[in-house]
């Protein structure tokens, strides 16, 4: 074997950068995945950063860190503050806190991207309205009459009529203030309302997609409604995975591909000449994104079922019709596919559709949709269109040329580590030069960024001894290059070149490495880049895994 330009163990001075395998490392890539490029043995210098731009993926494969190594960050439930470990050497990207790491249901891991920060957040609470009974007091049965004389409601309160005055206060802006209101048989609608926005009083002014309530006025949002066709039967699904239902309005992150979210609501049933609550239904609707390295668009499958009633909401049954539906189609929506029609019990029904993209070349863009689910009660003359929260994925199509149309959850960052067994001198030299104070965390550059980086950083430097090139650290293809970055140069000792001191976060770092090493690390990294759609401005971590 060659010499190396420095020497494997002499550069760890701090402790492994094992927490990056235990905590947030999506693709260690596996020794098949030094491959070079197409028909060369050796590299000109910069010949990582040429295959990092380039859309060619090589023939390299990658794994999943071991799952075993994830056993204490417990499931997949990114509401969970998991416990670091002791070794803190890889750090959380800015502005991110420990506790959004997540592991999902794949093994993926990561944190929530301050880059995406609407996506980091709980969902705001959806609004709700009330169902206006229309049924006969005298034909309920005896044990929900003893429930309704038992919250003071009497046989007379009962005989519908028109709506009363109380109605009218109840507008959008309230609703949206007091948000999922939490009532009981016995209440009454507008004053519960009331207390409830008065306890909320921070509650943003405006509503948010996919917050539209139960018996919301319909809009452009919500199609027109049409009565089902007759109901068929129907097989009762398994539940959705668990770590989709453990938390109202909170978006779970399901790796760089998959979010889900849980929308649990509660429907009332009102007399309406007084506004008391004679009964309630509580629903919950849990709706599951998936997209794809390639495919313009995405799935979407949506839950639904009704776990527990009150009062006349225990008499009624339920026609149900869902949809799926674009919430923004000018901007990136091309339609959808997706529909169910059946009545709503206690068990759950599942059906999925697609959400198309309608994104041009070089562009991107979120594309949003909601499961649009209408429900009649048999005991209530309303019927409610309410659209169920939905996690939002971020499509686009050859941003950078070669990588097609996709669509990925842009909420998770991932990184990716490096070991010493198949990238060892660029291993090494990454580890140096992040042990001077250059970060672990980069942001993809637009191909003409990382030319200027390459250019300025091993373009113009001295010819590097046989079967070695020139690398730098932060890579070419990221905006903390050598050019988009700034700073100074700084040259570790051992690295061919002569030494030029230098610290911090600031600046970047030249080394010779083995030229085929170059080449294989370079081709990893583009495949990186196109198996999780790594495009210009996305963050991502780099580290190094077995130095002593």
């Amino acid at each position: 074997m060659s010499e190396l330009p420095f020497d494997l163990g002499v550069s760890m001075k701090k402790a492994t950068r094992l927490a990056l395998a235990l905590g947030i490392a999506l693709a260690v890539i596996a020794p098949s995945a030094a491959v070079a490029d197409e028909g060369q043995s050796s590299s000109p210098p910069g010949a990582s950063e040429a295959a990092e731009a380039s859309s060619s993926t090589g023939s390299g494969s990658s794994s999943l860190v071991n799952s075993s190594d994830l056993s204490s960050y417990g499931q997949p439930e990114d509401a969970v503050a998991y416990a670091e470990p002791a070794d803190k050497s890889f750090p959380p990207p800015p502005d991110i806190d420990l506790t959004t790491k997540f592991v999902g249901s794949d093994g993926q891991v990561g944190y929530r991207n301050p880059l995406a920060p609407e996506k980091s957040q709980p969902l705001e609470p959806v609004m709700d309205r009330a169902f206006l009974w229309s049924g006969n007091g005298s034909t309920l049965p005896a044990d929900v009459k003893a429930e309704l004389q038992g919250a003071g409601i009497s046989a007379q309160s009962l005989q519908s009529g028109p709506v009363g005055s109380w109605a009218s206060e109840v507008t959008d802006s309230l609703l949206l203030k007091a948000g999922n209101c939490p009532m009981v048989i016995g209440d009454i609608y507008l004053a519960r309302l009331k207390q409830c926005a008065q306890a909320a009083s921070s509650a943003p002014a405006t509503p948010t997609p996919g917050s539209m309530g139960w018996g919301t006025p319909l809009s452009t949002a919500l199609p027109t409604y049409t009565p089902p066709p007759p109901i068929t039967s129907f097989m009762a699904v398994a539940p959705p995975p668990a770590e989709c239902v453990t938390k109202n309005l909170y978006i779970v992150n399901r790796g760089r591909y998959g979010a889900c979210v849980l929308d649990d609501s509660t429907g009332k049933i009102v007399i309406p000449k007084t506004g008391e609550v004679l009964g309630t239904f509580s629903v919950q609707q849990v709706t599951i994104v998936k997209g794809a390295k390639l495919s313009a668009g995405y799935d979407s499958t949506f839950y639904i079922r009704m776990y527990h009633s009150t009062g006349v909401g225990r008499t009624s049954s339920y026609g149900l019709q869902a949809v799926l539906m674009c919430y923004v189609p000018k901007n990136t929506c091309a339609g959808t596919e997706g529909q169910l029609n059946s009545t709503l019990g206690s068990s759950w029904l599942k059906v999925t559709g697609k959400v198309k993209s309608s994104l041009g070349m070089g562009t991107k863009g979120t594309l949003s949709s909601v499961w649009g689910a209408y429900i009649k009660p048999s005991a209530s003359s309303t019927i409610a269109g309410r659209s169920a929260a939905s996690p939002q994925l971020r499509c686009d199509n050859n941003v950078v040329w070669g990588m097609g149309h996709g669509c990925v959850n842009d909420a998770v960052i991932l990184a990716q580590t490096w070991d010493t067994q198949n990238w060892p001198t660029v291993a090494v030299h990454i580890d140096r030069a992040q042990e001077t104070g250059l970060d672990y965390w980069l942001t993809r550059a637009w191909p003409t960024e990382a030319s200027a980086n390459r250019d300025k950083a091993c373009d113009h430097a001295p010819q590097a001894k046989p079967l070695y090139s020139c690398d730098e650290y932060p890579y070419a293809s990221t905006k903390e290059g050598a050019s988009t970055g700034g700073g100074p140069m700084r040259v570790l000792s051992g690295c061919g070149y002569k030494q030029v001191a230098g610290s911090g976060p600031s600046g970047w770092s030249r080394c010779q490495v083995i030229a085929t090493d170059n080449t294989n690390h370079g081709n990893s990294l583009s495949k990186f880049y196109k198996e999780n759609r790594i495009i210009p401005g996305d963050y991502f971590g780099a580290g190094v895994v077995g130095l002593p």
